[in-house]
C-alpha cells in the first residue's frame, strides 16, 4: 500500500535523525569512558591517519566545522595531554602550527579504533554486501538529491538576493563542549553570534562564531571558514558574477545549543538584523524545538559593525559576571543607541545589485558622487550624496554629530571593505578632533566581510557607535 505524504515525511524524518542519535550516542558514551567527548574522538581520529599531523586548518576542512570548534577541541586535547602543538605565541600561526598525537593521544586512539570496528562489524551483520552497498548508494542518492534541492528552495528574507547554501550540510558549525564543570561552580555564559558581525571566535573565550555561506557561482564557502576577507575581495575583483550570501540554518544553531548546554553553559545568541536576513529565525527554530530558559535569542537589528558593538558589549557584561537573563535585558536596553554610518567609494557594486539604476550610477560616477549611509530600523539607507571623497568624509562626520555624537563609555568600532584601508585611514585623520581626548591607543579598526562587501564594494568605511544617553 502506497504511504500518505505525511507517514513518507515522519519514516523519513525519524530514520535518519534516529541513525544520527544513536552514532553521537555511542560516540558520547564510548568517548566519555576514554574521558573525550565526541568532537575530541574526531580531530583524534584524523591526526592518528596522518603521520605528518595536521593543521588546525586541515582538520576544520575535514570534519566540516568552524576553526572556533577546532580551538576550543585542540586546547582541550593539548591541555589533557593528547596533542602537541607547535606555539609560537601568535594565535594565527599556531592555528597554522601542525598538530600531532601524544604517545596518550595514540593509545587512545587504538582504544577508540576498537570500539569502532566492534560497532562496524555489528551493524555490517545485520546485511550482506550488496545490501549494503545498496544502502550506501541510496544514502548518497539522498544526500545530493537534498543538496540540489537547496538550489531551489528560498531560505532568506532579505531585500537582497542571499543564496542558498549547497553544503551546509557538509559544513554546519559544531562547538566542543569543555568537560563537567566542578560541582557547586558558577554557569558561565557563552555569546554564540553570525559571521554577518565579522567577528572571530579568537577575539574572546566565550565567543561562538557560526558562519554565512557566500557563494560564487557555483563555488560555496563559508564565511570566516574557508574563506576570510582578504580572499573574499580578491575573487570580488576577480570574478565576473556578483556573490550571495546565505543564512546560517538551524541545525547549525541547534549544534551550538546543545554544546552550550553539554558544557553546563548559558547562551546569548545575538544574529543579523531580522529584516536583513532570516538568520535570527533560524536561531528561533533551533530554540523551539529543544527549548529552555538557558538559552536567549537577541535580534540585533543591525549587521557588521553595528552587531559587533553589541556582541562586544555582551561580552564585557560576561567579563563582569553576569547571567544570560541579564545581558539579554542589558542587551536590548541598548540597542536602539546602536549608530551604523557608512561612505561608499564606488557606485558599481549597487548598480550589478540592482540597488541603483544604470543610468544614476554613471551619473552618480560622472559626477563623483560619494553615498553616505545607515542602518535605520534595521534596513540598510542612503542619508545623503557627497561630491568627492573629502566632502564625504565631512558629511560623514556631519551624520555622527547629527546624532548626537559617540559614548566613548561604550564599545566602538570603524571598519573598512576591500584590500586597502587608506581610506578609512584619511578618514581618521580628517576627523581627528572627534576622538581627541577619547581615545587612548589605537582606534579599534576591523574589516568588513562579505554580508556588506557583496554589495557596496571596496572602498567604504564605516562608523558603529552607541549614543549619548543624554
Amino acid at each position: 500500500m502506497q504511504q500518505s505524504d505525511e507517514t513518507r515525511f515522519e519514516d523519513f524524518v525519524g530514520l535518519i535523525s534516529g541513525l544520527y542519535k544513536e552514532i553521537q550516542r555511542i560516540k558520547a558514551s564510548e568517548g566519555a569512558r576514554l574521558g573525550l567527548k565526541g568532537s575530541d574522538v574526531m580531530c583524534l581520529y584524523y591526526l592518528e591517519r596522518s603521520k605528518d599531523g595536521l593543521t588546525g586548518a586541515d582538520l576544520a576542512r575535514m570534519a566540516g566545522v568552524t576553526r572556533a570548534a577546532v580551538s576550543r577541541t585542540l586546547a582541550h586535547l593539548e591541555e589533557g595531554g593528547y596533542v602537541e602543538v607547535e606555539d609560537s605565541g601568535d594565535a594565527a600561526v599556531k592555528y597554522r602550527a601542525p598538530v600531532r598525537l601524544t604517545t596518550l593521544g595514540g593509545e587512545s586512539m587504538n582504544e577508540a579504533d576498537r570500539i569502532i570496528r566492534e560497532v562496524l562489524d555489528t551493524t555490517g551483520k545485520t546485511m550482506g554486501v550488496e545490501q549494503r552497498e545498496q544502502m550506501y548508494a541510496s544514502l548518497r542518492t539522498i544526500l545530493n538529491t537534498l543538496r540540489e534541492l537547496g538550489h531551489l528552495l528560498p531560505i532568506n528574507n532579505c531585500r537582497v538576493p542571499f543564496e542558498r547554501v549547497r553544503r551546509a550540510g557538509a559544513l554546519l558549525s559544531k562547538f566542543p563542549a569543555r568537560g563537567p564543570r566542578k560541582k557547586g561552580s558558577t554557569m558561565s555564559v557563552r555569546i554564540i553570534t553570525d559571521s554577518a558581525s565579522d567577528m572571530s571566535p579568537a577575539e574572546h573565550p566565550a565567543l561562538a562564531v557560526l558562519p554565512l555561506s557566500v557563494t560564487f557561482g557555483t563555488d560555496v564557502y563559508m564565511d570566516g571558514v574557508d574563506i576570510d576577507h582578504q580572499r573574499f575581495y580578491e575573487m570580488l575583483v576577480e570574478r565576473d558574477e556578483l556573490p550571495m550570501t546565505g543564512q546560517v540554518n538551524p541545525y547549525a544553531f541547534s549544534q551550538a545549543i546543545a554544546e552550550a548546554r553539554e558544557a553546563g553553559d548559558e547562551a546569548v545568541i545575538i544574529t543579523v538584523g531580522a529584516k536583513l536576513s532570516g538568520t535570527n529565525q533560524s536561531a528561533r527554530t533551533a530554540l523551539a524545538e529543544a527549548p529552555g530558559g538557558d538559552v536567549f535569542i537577541v535580534d540585533s537589528n543591525n549587521v557588521t559593525l553595528g552587531e559587533r558593538v553589541l556582541v562586544e558589549y555582551a561580552l564585557r557584561l560576561v567579563d563582569e559576571g553576569r547571567s544570560a537573563a541579564q545581558i539579554v535585558a542589558a542587551v536590548e536596553a541598548v540597542c536602539d543607541r546602536v549608530v551604523v554610518i557608512g561612505l561608499l567609494e564606488t557606485l558599481e557594486y549597487l548598480v550589478r545589485g540592482g540597488r541603483l539604476s544604470v543610468a544614476a550610477g554613471a551619473v552618480g560616477t560622472l559626477l563623483n558622487v560619494k553615498p553616505v549611509v545607515a542602518v535605520e530600523d534595521g534596513l540598510i539607507v542612503q542619508l545623503g550624496k557627497a561630491r568627492g571623497s573629502k566632502n564625504g568624509r565631512n558629511l560623514l562626520n556631519q551624520k555622527v554629530e547629527k546624532a548626537g555624537g559617540v559614548d566613548f563609555s561604550m564599545p566602538l568600532a570603524l571598519g573598512y571593505t576591500g584590500l586597502s584601508d587608506a581610506v578609512l585611514k584619511k578618514y581618521i585623520e580628517d576627523s581627528a578632533a572627534l576622538w581627541a581626548g577619547h581615545i587612548e591607543g589605537e582606534l579599534p579598526v576591523h574589516t568588513i566581510g562579505a554580508t556588506i562587501g557583496t554589495h557596496v564594494g571596496p572602498g567604504a568605511v564605516a562608523i558603529a557607535f552607541f549614543q549619548p544617553t543624554n
